[in-house]
């Protein structure tokens, strides 16, 4: 949901509220998700006599699909299976539409700040 300022200074208190009330609880269900993006390698194993080595016309490995996050201190690299590969994908939608909600609740509570509706911290 992308909020216009227009949209903003028009829609009711009561509206406000009702609409990041229900964005709030749509957070709190998701439970899949992750950052990250998913890439198609292909790669060259080295092995001498390998169709990848060849030397007038290569022909490498793949294309394997990697999921490149950023798990706790360094990034990483998983190589992902058929199946994994769509999970990982939805986990990614599944982030992004957090990560949208959250800048919507973020407006909206500046538009409630504004109108001196929030009052307390919750």
């Amino acid at each position: 949901m992308v909020l216009t300022k227009d949209y903003l200074e028009k829609v009711s208190d009561a509206k406000l509220f009702q609409t990041r009330n229900k964005l709030w609880r749509k957070l709190t269900e998701s439970k899949i998700l992750a950052i990250a993006t998913l890439q198609k390698r292909k790669h060259c194993c080295r092995k001498p006599g390998c169709r990848c080595m060849d030397k007038k016309k290569p022909q490498l490995h793949g294309p394997y699909v990697y999921l490149a996050h950023r798990g706790g201190e360094k990034p990483g690299m998983l190589v992902l299976g058929k199946n994994q590969e769509k999970i990982a994908r939805k986990m990614i939608e599944n982030y992004n539409s957090a990560w949208n909600d959250l800048c919507t609740i973020s407006c909206i509570n500046i538009e409630l700040l504004k109108r001196k509706l929030l009052s307390t911290l919750k």
